[in-house]
């Protein structure tokens, strides 16, 4: 996994793989905080 990060911060060694990478951490946790609420919601 951290190899493949690796590769991947690399490869997009430029302005548009900064912004690929942020808008997958921000999917990450946007789906990650929904999980939450529902698990929260759903006892």
């Amino acid at each position: 996994m951290e190899s493949r990060i690796r590769k991947a911060f690399e490869r997009l060694d430029n302005e548009e793989g900064i912004a690929a990478i942020g808008s997958a951490i921000y999917y990450a946790v946007v789906s990650a905080a929904v999980s939450a609420a529902v698990n929260k919601g759903n006892p």
